[in-house]
C-alpha cells in the first residue's frame, strides 16, 4: 500500500526536519526551570513578609509616638488644671 502524495502527506525528502531535543538538554532545562520557580517563590514570600513587618513596625512606632505625645501633654497641663 502506498501513501498518496498530497499536501497532507508530503514526500519524506520534502518534509521539514523536526526539532529534536536530547534527554540531557530536556533534563537541564527542566531542572533550571524548577530552580527558577523555587527561587522566585522564596524571594516573593520573603519580600511580602518584609513588607508586612515593615508596615507593622511603622504602625507600632506611630502609636508609641502618639502615646508619648499625649502623656507629655498631660504631664504639662495637669499641674495647671490642679
Amino acid at each position: 500500500m502506498t501513501v498518496p502524495e498530497n499536501e497532507y502527506f508530503p514526500k519524506t525528502s520534502e518534509a521539514q526536519p523536526r526539532f529534536r531535543m536530547s534527554i540531557a538538554t530536556a533534563l537541564t532545562l527542566g531542572f533550571e526551570f524548577l530552580i527558577f520557580v523555587a527561587a522566585a517563590g522564596v524571594l516573593g514570600i520573603g519580600l511580602w513578609i518584609a513588607r508586612e513587618n515593615t508596615l507593622s513596625l511603622i504602625r507600632d512606632r506611630s502609636e508609641l509616638t502618639v502615646d508619648l505625645l499625649d502623656q507629655r501633654l498631660r504631664d504639662h497641663i495637669n499641674p495647671m488644671v490642679e
